[in-house]
């Protein structure tokens, strides 16, 4: 469970970027994964660090101290530099050289020897960014291979269901592909399968516990949570852990829909899992619900349309092209926009949509949280809102498949602003500015940050209800007052007090603008 995708002796032996290691920390730490490669010569680069990232420095954060006995320059500070390091998870350092230092420091060398840290000089001639490159392509390469194994594991799950005991068989084949321990928890708390896992071990008993809590929320769903046991056994052939106590990390899926939950799949092990694993799972589920009799076709096909989605989502376009077809989908080709309905009864919505699909349509699509998405084509938008009148449906601008994750954060904000039977396409000049401004992430933030001046005040509610109103009537304190009720001049003293709070003058039309805006994207408007 949880791949590493590469590791810091895989950068490590890239030939072309002659790199020479200095401290070497043992096995374990050549081992340890690598999510990215960062380049920092802050005296503290940790707030902008990462676990598993690999640092490249210069040593221009280093104070002098002056010579030691043999003459080496000493620097102040290294050991704790380190040692922040160590704590935030970064993998390994490497220092280049005869940039301000004709060699690795030797006070960096022994805080890295103290700490474990594996240390590697990169040559003067071979630029950080080539070590930034090097490693993206291993990242890259190794996604490749994942999804590769997603798939053939995908397949083995699949065939297993055809088995005299479809059930047990497509357990047992889970647990081979992920090496973890697997348990079937049926309503009652009760393990109806454990693989992998010593009935008896501590952990399935925890498993049913965490299941059954699951099952109380009453819809489709799944979970991670970590709990304290000790470790399960080790595959056939391996001691077991010597170790007292670990950390356990039980990942959950329901099986079967709302109106019918009766098992949660339970997945132990060391850690959660990895997008290609959780896509093998999401088979797996549509499968048990098949075999254990608690789904029908339909639902089975929109299990795996969910496991095609977060495949697309995850970069894997060509594997959901081969696969999409055997869902009664097809994946358009670039560039693609993607579509958001508003939340709701989205029964019809999946409908229209497969029956869209039935009839030659392009186009790959799943609910997510409630919520329906779509990658279509970009010239496939006109008619999507009349697929469901009682659903707005939000679009992003045309994108490639790269694109596609963050383009469908943007659709599911367009589609707040979308009204029942209506496409709120972010390219189109009519949808207006506020819609498209309204997708951007970071500008919740800053809505929010803004609108905080007012929280502290006890009267906070009433004043942002005043000043929605009164904005939204473009400062009437009339109209704004018939609307909510009040005295025209209550509501000019809330108004006041509000602009007061925020410090902002509210005669201005820039301040106006802000505070409509932030009120929209914090839903109060």
């Amino acid at each position: 469970m949880c791949h590493v995708p590469i590791t810091v002796r895989d950068v490590l032996q890239r030939r072309d970027l002659q790199l020479r290691p200095v401290v070497d920390a043992g096995p374990a730490a050549l081992d340890a994964p690598v999510t990215w490669v960062a380049a920092s010569d802050l005296a503290d680069p940790t707030p902008f660090l990462d676990r598993g990232n690999l640092l490249l420095t210069t040593g221009r954060q280093l104070d002098p101290q002056g010579e030691d006995a043999t003459g080496e320059q000493r620097y102040t500070g290294t050991d704790a530099y380190v040692a922040a390091l160590r704590r935030r998870g970064v993998s390994a350092v490497g220092f280049g050289t005869r940039v301000l230092h004709a060699g690795t420091p030797p006070s960096l060398v022994e805080a890295c020897t103290t700490h474990a840290m594996p240390l590697f000089e990169v040559p003067y001639h071979i630029p950080f960014i080539a070590v930034v490159r090097a490693a993206a392509d291993l990242i890259d390469a190794a996604g490749h291979r994942r999804a590769a194994w997603a798939l053939a594991a995908t397949r083995a799950v699949s065939a297993a269901v055809l088995q005299t005991s479809p059930v047990d068989a497509v357990l047992g084949e889970l647990r081979r592909q992920l090496g973890c321990g697997v348990v079937l928890v049926d309503q009652r708390g009760r393990a109806r399968a454990v693989h992998g896992l010593l009935a008896d071990d501590p952990i399935v008993a925890a498993a049913g516990a965490e299941a059954t809590s699951l099952l109380r929320r009453g819809h489709h769903t799944g979970a991670t949570v970590s709990v304290p046991f000790p470790p399960p056994p080790a595959p056939a052939g391996r001691p077991r852990p010597t170790s007292q106590a670990t950390t356990a990390y039980l990942t959950m899926q329901t099986i079967g829909p709302d109106t019918g939950l009766r098992s949660v799949l339970v997945l132990v092990g060391p850690s959660g899992i990895d997008s290609a694993e959780q896509a093998v799972v999401a088979s797996t589920v549509a499968l048990l619900w098949f075999a254990i009799g608690e789904g029908t076709g339909g639902a089975v096909r929109a299990s795996l349309r969910r496991a095609l989605w977060h495949l697309l989502v995850s970069g894997e376009a060509d594997v959901v092209r081969t696969e999409a077809p055997s869902v009664g989908m097809c994946l358009p080709g670039e560039p693609v926009r993607a579509a958001a309905w508003s939340p709701g009864l989205n029964t019809v919505t999946a409908r229209a949509l497969q029956a869209a699909c039935d009839g030659g349509h392009a186009m790959v699509f799943s609910t997510v949280d409630d919520v329906v998405l779509a990658c279509v084509g970009a010239q496939d938008a006109p008619g999507l809102g009349a697929l469901d009148p009682e659903r707005g449906v939000g679009l992003s601008e045309p994108v490639t498949f790269a694109d596609l994750p963050a383009a469908v954060d943007r659709a599911r904000r367009a589609a707040r602003y979308a009204a029942p039977g209506k496409v709120v396409a972010l390219d189109d000049p009519g949808a207006g500015v506020l819609a498209a401004v309204a997708t951007m992430p970071e500008l919740a933030d800053r809505a929010h940050a803004m609108l905080h001046l007012l929280v502290g005040d006890d009267s906070a509610e009433r004043l942002l209800e005043a000043l929605a109103a009164w904005l939204a009537a473009n400062g009437s304190y009339e109209a704004a007052a018939r609307t909510l009720g009040l005295h025209r001049h209550t509501l000019s003293a809330r108004v006041a007090r509000a602009g007061g709070l925020l410090g902002r003058d509210l005669d201005d039309v820039d301040t106006r603008t802000d505070l409509w805006l932030a009120l929209r994207m914090t839903g109060r408007v």
